[in-house]
This record gives C-alpha cells, sequence and structure tokens, in this order.
C-alpha cells in the first residue's frame, strides 16, 4: 500500500480490509474517498482513497456483463460501454462516486438497478460480495443497492458487476436546481444508526451527523 500523509491508497480488497481492520481496533476516524471526492480531509481522520483500484476487470459478452472497480473513471467506462448503446453523461468522476453518490436523478436511479453484484468492504473490514454476475440470481433482500448512495459512511465499494443489457441509449445528466426537504422519522433514524452499528461497530466513518 502507498501511504502519503495520512492518504492510504489500497490496492487490492484485502489491503482494504486490512487498513479498515487497523483503524477499527485503534479507532482512528477514517473518510472513505475517491479521486474525485471533493473538499479536504480533515485532520484528524486518515483518508482511505479508491484511486488505485481503477480497473475494468472483466466483459462477459456473452452475458452482457461488465466487472469494474469503484475507481475506473465514467471515461474510461464510456469507451467500453458505447458498444452497447449506454453512457453516463453529464459526470466526470469515478464509477463509485457515481454509483455511491447521494444525488438522486432518474438516470442514476436506473444504473444502480443495473448493478448485478458487489464487492463491499465493511467499517470493521469485513468483505463483503453482495449479488451475482447473472440477473436470474439476484433475489431476495437486496441490501446492496441498500448501501449504493451511502458515500462512504458504513464502509467502501471496491468493484461491481453491471448489467449491459441492450437499452435505448440510458443516459444521466446532471440534475439542474432541485432542492428536497427531507423529513426523517424517529423510527428511520433508529433504523439507520441500527445499521451503522453493524456495519461500523467502531464508529470509524462518517456519519450524517459529521460536519
Amino acid at each position: 500500500m502507498k501511504n502519503t500523509s495520512n492518504i492510504i491508497f489500497p490496492a487490492a480488497p484485502e489491503d482494504f480490509s486490512e487498513t479498515l481492520r487497523q483503524a477499527s481496533r485503534a479507532g482512528q476516524k477514517v473518510s472513505i474517498r475517491g479521486y474525485s471526492t471533493q473538499g479536504k480531509t480533515p485532520p484528524d481522520r486518515t483518508e482511505v482513497n479508491t484511486g488505485r483500484c481503477n480497473k475494468i476487470l472483466d466483459i462477459f459478452s456473452k452475458d452482457l456483463v461488465m466487472k469494474a472497480q469503484a475507481g475506473v473513471s465514467i471515461d474510461k467506462l464510456n469507451e467500453s460501454l458505447m458498444r452497447y448503446n449506454l453512457a453516463i453523461e453529464g459526470y466526470t468522476g469515478s464509477l463509485g462516486g457515481f454509483l455511491m453518490g447521494a444525488d438522486i436523478s432518474g438516470g442514476q436511479y436506473q444504473w444502480r438497478q443495473r448493478v448485478l453484484g458487489m464487492t463491499f468492504i465493511t467499517g470493521g473490514g469485513e468483505i463483503m460480495n453482495y449479488g451475482s454476475m447473472s440477473v436470474k440470481d439476484v433475489t431476495g433482500y437486496r441490501m446492496m443497492h441498500f448501501l449504493l448512495g451511502t458515500r462512504g459512511r458504513l464502509g467502501a465499494a471496491l468493484s461491481f458487476y453491471i448489467n449491459l443489457a441492450p437499452a435505448h441509449r440510458i443516459v444521466w445528466r446532471k440534475p439542474q436546481n432541485i432542492s428536497a426537504v427531507h423529513e426523517i422519522s424517529e423510527p428511520v433514524v433508529r433504523i439507520t444508526e441500527g445499521i451503522e452499528r453493524l456495519f461500523d461497530p467502531a464508529g470509524i466513518l462518517n456519519k450524517s451527523a459529521d460536519k
């Protein structure tokens, strides 16, 4: 692993797992970030960056499935998506930032529904493999789709299986002038806090109340 100041760039799931496990044991606060994440990591936190996990690992043409790492750039991804009449437009970051970010639009929702499987590292360092590369195998309680959009608050998404089935050019465009007010009920808060304790028992990751 490359360690520059308080920034760590793990290169494999096992590296991420060990980094988060050690941080959890030590109570060291951590921020999960990608190469295009905006803002700066607070000085009291260690940044764990997905920038070195930046490859398209495989394309299963017969099954119309792609396996790509979270740090792959959207530009690089679109070069492979073109042949399937698909594109992500208006977003210049990484695949992980696009799928794990909190912004919601119709196009982004559609892309999240194309995620068939995901490798995810919890705040405690546990490696979780969700879903499958086969559409017919993705059944039951879809925890991975709950994790999409959590912005590193429960752990780090490292790779995704993406459905490339032909469509009438699904395009994500950045929403303009959209604002929303969310009223969160007490039961929802309790459920959220319970999930956070499950995935991040030591409380080392960013939470909604963090500044």
